[in-house]
């Protein structure tokens, strides 16, 4: 029987079905052009009607608890029974999209990974998963007997610590228009672009003047054209990889640290210069044991797709 599998974020919403091992058709959508995940669905299964779904799993970029969530960057409810009443797919199972990406880290292949550290991996070992793209994700691998079991968190809305007096001045500037700031208001698209607000008064310009997207930010700072943006990617790369440290101190991630999301494979040159490692294992008196960690980034971006398909696989296998 064919499964379905999607992998939902705040900017796009990517589905596939699949049939064994051959993948029946796959569509990206853009999630800001729907009121809700239904209307994605309806529009893709109907276009491969018929179709006898028995199986899906939904990758959702949001916490998930009894079976429901809400997409962090989107005002959209799933219900795993709603879809199994809306959809009549018998079986249906909701995990966080970077639930997913832990998953699938055991069946990428070599070519999917850049090495920024090499380090000393545990092969069992516990690992951590980061990553920037609509929001900051991350989830902990362990091992759980023969198996890789994920724990999906929200670590990405932790506060935001600042170390070094510009980075002081940056969280000053944001809480004065936020009560709070988390971590994610930084590394993230949106975070990229607040901070390049921050870089452009820094520098005496009117920030209402200055918005620029982050793609637009990224780009020009990666082609050197602009040095406020420049800027603005170093101390986003800076900021990434002590974060990077955190979680894996937190974890004791000896398996390896991988950084996955939309940001790091577009940014990887910057990311390959080491400004990233070296914040990253600045945290006396730990600093040799960061050292120890591999550091590698997830250069598939269809990472999470490919979790979800793991996942509703698994779930299909064991119903039958």
């Amino acid at each position: 029987m064919p499964i379905l599998a999607a992998d939902i974020g705040g900017t796009s919403t990517r589905l596939r079905l699949v049939h064994g091992v051959e993948t029946l058709d796959e569509k990206d959508y853009s999630s800001q052009d729907y009121p809700d995940l239904n209307s994605i669905l309806e529009h893709f299964i109907k276009a491969n009607s018929p179709v006898d779904l028995q199986t899906a799993c939904l990758a959702i970029a949001g916490p998930v608890r009894d079976g429901k969530a809400r997409v962090t960057n989107l005002p959209w409810q799933v219900h795993e029974s709603r879809i199994r009443e809306d959809f009549a797919i018998p079986q249906v199972r909701i995990i966080n999209d970077f639930e997913a990406i832990g998953y699938a880290l055991a069946i990428l292949q070599p070519d999917d990974f850049y090495e920024l550290q090499a380090g000393s991996p545990d092969s069992v070992g516990t690992r951590a998963l980061i990553g920037a793209g609509t929001g900051l994700g991350v989830a902990i691998v362990t091992r759980c007997g023969e198996r890789w079991q994920v724990l999906p968190g929200e670590g990405g809305h932790v506060d935001f610590a600042p170390r070094t007096t510009e980075q002081q001045a940056l969280l000053d500037y944001l809480q004065e228009q936020n009560a709070r700031v988390s971590v994610e208001m930084l590394l993230s698209g949106p975070g990229l672009e607040r901070i390049y607000e921050f870089i452009c008064t820094q520098n005496g310009l009117d920030p209402s003047s200055a918005r620029r997207t982050a793609a637009s930010i990224s780009s020009t700072a990666l082609l050197g054209r602009d040095p406020l943006a420049v800027k603005t990617l170093d101390m986003f790369v800076e900021i990434f990889g002590a974060q990077a440290g955190n979680l894996a101190l937190t974890s004791l991630a000896t398996g390896g640290v991988f950084i996955a999301g939309g940001i790091a494979p577009k940014i990887l040159s910057v990311l390959k210069r080491g400004d990233f490692i070296e914040k990253f294992s600045d945290k006396p008196p730990m600093s040799e044991l960061l050292r120890s960690m591999p550091v590698r980034v997830v250069l598939n971006t269809r990472s999470g797709l490919l979790g979800a398909v793991q996942v509703a696989s698994e779930l299909a296998n064991t119903s039958t």
